[in-house]
Order: structure tokens, then C-alpha cells, then sequence
């Protein structure tokens, strides 16, 4: 795209989308109401596609008159074209063109809709469009308001039509988007924006709060649970995010979710230990018991059964916490 990284007036001609769980048919949607000859590049990034990008790319390519391709490395980022996040690599906009990275996860996920935001964010400022559709936790909250900080626009869907609403619920309520609609009119809302120019009073307001995005951040007391390394914490106007010095990113609901299968699976792995210490124990007391050590082999067996309740009291807790119903 001609002009890239400029930010003084112009009109919105980038537009970002992110998505996770149920957001394929929005999607879909969306792409079919998108004009021939739109003036705008899109780049999109959906969780879960993984290999089925391809596939995702035939159904856009079909749904719609715009072209849709996987992201090459290096490729130019053109008006009128859909390009898709790869599966196992970020996906940034990188001056004119496109860059893939292999770089850690962002909330548990590569790509991640944070990555693709901000670097719109930061190249574009408020030529950006960032649109939010159905998902789970918070990736994408933060980008979105990295280009809200940019003077770009934020569109969310309305969550009470999301398959899944607790992505878009996040992103409203901390990157406070210009708008919520449903699907249909988020549609209607891109090309109204993309056809509307922006003033130099908007494009000046991009410039000023360009620069806001540069949050102090702190040591915290907590571990990373992808890698175990220290977390440092920044504070997003509300959204607390963490970072550790391999590069693992997690906003506060993801944090939330992966401490929690952190005490989960530590708990199955500690039910493990206990069982295979009874069994041990037990096996120990039959081997005294055939040399006549009857007290060596009722001290093993003690152990076994104060192992076994110690299970069997993990297993319980386990069982009864995967059948309460969500809050």
C-alpha cells in the first residue's frame, strides 16, 4: 500500500479482525457483505483455524468478490484483498508489507490478535479499523485499544449475538470501541468508514495518543505458566497484562484460566503420586509379609492406606469441581 505509515489525513484503508471460538461464521458473514472494489486491505486473524486456513480461505474466497490468501512473508499488503494469519505464526504489518514470526505466544496463541493489532496500530495509527468477533477470554483487548490509542476505530460485535461473547465482552468493556453491533452492521459500519475521509483534527488525535501506549511495568510476584520464568505487569487502562522475559504475553483473563489449569493439572499429577506410592506401599507389605517382617509390612501397609484416602480425596475434589456448572 502506497503511502504506508503515514498518518496525516487520508481515509481508513486497513482493517483488522480477530476471532476465536465462533467466529467463523461472522466472519463469513461479514466478507459477503464487502463491496467489489473495496478500498481497503484486511487482514485477519481467527484462533483455532490452524491448518483449515486454507480451507477458511476457499469458503472467504467463495463467500465474497474480494480475493482471501494465506500471508506470505514479505508480501505486499494490497487494497481490495483478505489475508489470513498462517497457522504456528503471528501475523504483523510490517511497513507496506506483511511479516510472519515465530515469536512466543500471546495469550496462549499463535497467531494472536493482539500481535496483528498493535502492529497495525503502531504503522497505520488512525487509518485502522480493528474489529472484534466472537471468541473466548481476552486476546485482542489489548490490541484494540493500542488502536484505539492510535486514534483508529474499534467495531466489536455485539456479544448477545456471539456464539461465544466473553471476547468481545472484554473488549468492550477496556478498549471502550466506537461501536457494537451486530454482524450485518458491523459490515455496514467498515464500508461507511472506509469510505468516509478522515479529518486532519482525527488524524492530529492519532498522533497524540500514538504514544500513550507506553505503560510502566512492574515485577510481580507470579511465574509464567508456559515457562516458569518471572512475570513483569502492565497496567492498560484497567487491563492488567503480563510478560515474561521470553516473550510469553497474558491478559488478566487468560492469566485467570491458565493458573487454573496450572492448580488443575497439579492437582491429577498429585493424585498420580498418591496412587502410585500405595501401590509401592502395598507391593513393599506383600514382600515383607512373605520374609515374616509382619511389622515392616504393617507400617507399608499404613502408608498405602493414608496414600489411598489421600487420592481418593483429590480425585473427589477433581470430579466435583469438573461438574459445576460455569459462572
Amino acid at each position: 500500500m502506497s503511502d504506508t505509515g503515514r498518518t496525516d489525513g487520508g481515509c481508513r484503508d486497513v482493517v483488522v479482525i480477530g476471532g476465536s471460538a465462533g467466529a467463523i461464521d461472522p466472519l463469513r458473514t461479514l466478507v459477503r457483505q464487502l463491496p467489489a472494489g473495496f478500498n481497503a486491505a484486511i487482514a485477519v486473524v481467527v484462533h483455532g483455524a490452524g491448518t483449515r486456513g486454507y480451507n477458511l480461505a476457499k469458503l472467504l474466497n467463495r463467500d465474497g468478490p474480494l480475493p482471501t490468501v494465506v500471508a506470505d512473508d514479505g508480501a505486499s499488503l494490497d487494497a481490495g484483498r483478505i489475508y489470513l494469519a498462517p497457522h504456528g505464526q503471528h501475523l504483523l504489518l510490517d511497513g507496506p508489507s506483511l511479516r510472519l514470526s515465530n515469536a512466543a505466544e500471546v495469550n496462549r496463541a499463535r497467531p494472536a490478535i493482539d500481535v496483528l493489532f498493535r502492529s497495525a496500530a503502531e504503522t497505520y495509527g488512525p487509518r485502522v479499523i480493528g474489529v472484534i468477533l466472537s471468541g473466548s477470554l481476552d486476546d485482542g483487548s489489548a490490541g484494540l485499544l493500542a488502536v484505539r490509542r492510535a486514534g483508529g476505530t474499534g467495531l466489536v460485535q455485539d456479544p448477545r449475538e456471539a456464539r461465544f461473547p466473553e471476547m468481545p465482552a472484554n473488549a468492550i468493556q477496556f478498549a471502550l470501541p466506537e461501536a457494537v453491533l451486530p454482524v450485518l452492521d458491523l459490515a455496514g459500519r467498515v464500508v461507511h468508514l472506509v469510505h468516509e475521509s478522515l479529518g486532519q483534527a482525527s488524524a492530529a488525535s492519532g498522533e497524540r495518543r500514538a504514544g500513550e501506549d507506553s505503560d510502566a511495568e512492574a515485577l510481580s510476584a507470579l511465574t509464567c505458566p508456559q515457562c516458569n520464568g518471572a512475570l513483569w505487569v502492565r497496567d492498560l487502562d484497567g487491563l492488567l497484562q503480563y510478560r515474561c522475559r521470553t516473550g510469553h504475553v497474558l491478559s488478566q483473563a487468560t492469566m485467570v484460566s491458565e493458573q487454573a489449569r496450572m492448580v488443575e493439572d497439579a492437582l491429577w499429577a498429585a493424585a498420580r503420586a498418591l496412587e502410585e506410592q500405595c501401590a509401592l506401599s502395598n507391593r513393599l507389605a506383600e514382600r515383607f509379609d512373605t520374609r515374616g517382617d509382619a511389622a515392616t509390612a504393617a507400617r507399608h501397609r499404613r502408608q498405602a492406606d493414608v496414600a489411598a484416602r489421600r487420592a481418593e480425596t483429590l480425585r473427589s475434589t477433581l470430579f466435583m469441581a469438573d461438574t459445576e456448572p460455569p459462572s
